[in-house]
C-alpha cells in the first residue's frame, strides 16, 4: 500500500512563534511595545505589495490661522520679520515620496538651527572667524506648507527671518545640506531656491530696511501666497457669531486651484520657538484670535516688540545708575 505524503503546514511554527512574540511584548516597557508594535508595522506595510499609503486632500484650512499666528508672534517676541522665502522642489532633489520630503525637511532646519546658533556674539572665543561665525547668531524662525502642483509635483514653501549679513552663506550652505541628506553630489538650481534673488547677479539677499515698513508688507505678501490653497469652503467665526469665508479674512487675492492629494501626515508647520505652546506661556493672542482681523497685517507686533526692549533699556540704565550712585555714597565717610 503507497503511503500518501501530505504536505506538512507551519502551523506549529507560527504558534511557536505567536507565543514567543507574547512572551517577548511582556518584557517590554508600554514605550518599548508602541516602538516595537510601530515597528511591525511599518514592516508590513514594506512587506505587502498591496498597501498603498493614505492619501489626504492638499487643501489648508485650519492651519492658516494656526501660521498666520507664528509668524505674528516672531514679530512679537523676538522682532523677528520672515525676510526670506525658500522654495524646494524635491522631485529635482530625486525625493519623490511625500513622507521622505517631509521628513528630509525637518531635518534641514533642525541642522539650520544649530547653523544660525553659531556666531561671533554666542560667547565662544574663535582664533579665526569662519564664514558660518562671521555674524551674531540667531534663533530659526520659521513656518512651511507643503504643496502637490501638476507642474512642479510635490514641493515646500519655507519663510523664515535670516540676518542679513549671513543670509548669502546660509543660502550656499543649505543647497549643500539638502544635497547631502537627498542622497545628491549637487542640486538643480531650481531645486533649492531663495527669495529674494537678483537674476542679474545671481545673489540672494533679503529685503533690509529700504523702506521700514516694506520688508513687513512683503512678509505678509509671501504669507498669502503659501496659504493660497486655503479651501474656498473653509468657514471661521467672527467676534459677532457669523461665519466668514477665510479666505475673505485673509485678504487671499491669488486664485484658488484644486491640487493632488498628498501622503504626508501633515500639510504645513512651524518652529517650536514660535509654535502655540510658546504663544500660550508668553500670553500671547493674535489679531485673528482676537478678532481685529482689519489690522491684521499692519504689524504692529513689531511696535510692541521694540517698546519693550526700550523699556527693558530704560529700566537697564537705571539700574546701572542707580548702582553708581549707591558706590558713590558708600565712598564718603561722614
Amino acid at each position: 500500500m503507497t503511503k500518501l505524503s501530505v504536505p506538512k503546514d507551519n502551523f506549529d511554527q507560527n504558534l511557536a512563534r505567536f507565543f514567543h512574540e507574547q512572551e517577548k511584548m511582556k518584557l517590554l516597557s508600554p514605550a518599548d511595545l508602541r516602538k516595537y508594535l510601530s515597528k511591525k508595522e511599518a514592516m508590513f506595510r514594506k512587506n505587502n505589495p498591496f498597501h498603498q499609503s493614505r492619501q489626504k486632500a492638499s487643501a489648508l484650512t485650519v492651519e492658516v490661522p494656526r501660521l498666520y499666528a507664528a509668524v505674528a508672534y516672531a514679530m512679537w517676541q523676538y522682532g523677528v520679520v520672515m525676510n526670506t522665502h525658500l522654495i524646494i522642489c524635491w522631485r529635482l532633489l530625486g525625493i519623490t515620496h511625500h513622507a521622505k520630503a517631509a521628513e528630509l525637511l525637518s531635518l534641514y532646519n533642525h541642522e539650520a538651527a544649530k547653523w544660525l546658533d553659531v556666531g561671533t556674539g554666542d560667547g565662544v572665543e574663535r582664533r579665526r572667524v569662519t564664514r558660518r561665525a562671521s555674524g551674531t547668531s540667531a534663533p530659526h524662525v520659521f513656518v512651511y506648507v507643503h504643496e502637490n502642483a501638476q507642474e512642479k509635483g510635490f514641493h515646500t514653501h519655507e519663510l523664515m527671518g535670516l540676518p542679513v549679513s549671513r543670509a548669502q552663506a546660509f543660502a550656499d550652505w543649505s543647497r549643500d545640506c539638502l544635497a547631502r541628506l537627498a542622497g545628491k553630489s549637487k542640486v538643480d538650481e531650481a531645486a533649492v531656491y531663495f527669495s529674494p534673488a537678483s537674476a542679474k547677479l545671481k545673489r540672494f539677499k533679503p529685503y533690509g530696511g529700504a523702506r521700514e515698513n516694506f520688508p513687513i508688507e512683503r512678509q505678509w505678501t509671501w504669507f498669502r501666497y503659501i496659504t493660497k490653497s486655503l479651501h474656498p469652503d473653509h468657514m471661521e467665526r467672527s467676534p459677532d457669531g457669523g461665519l466668514r469665508p477665510a479666505r475673505e479674512i485673509f485678504g487671499m487675492t491669488d486664485p484658488f486651484m484644486e491640487t493632488p492629494p498628498v501622503t504626508c501626515t501633515k500639510l504645513a508647520g512651524y518652529s517650536e520657538n514660535i509654535g502655540p505652546g510658546m504663544q500660550r506661556r508668553a500670553g500671547f493672542k493674535s489679531k485673528f484670535e482676537s478678532g481685529d482681523w482689519a489690522n491684521l497685517y499692519n504689524g504692529s507686533e513689531l511696535d510692541d516688540f521694540r517698546e519693550c526692549v526700550a523699556e527693558i533699556l530704560k529700566e537697564a540704565r537705571e539700574a546701572a545708575r542707580q548702582a553708581e550712585m549707591n558706590a558713590v555714597l558708600d565712598r564718603i565717610t561722614i
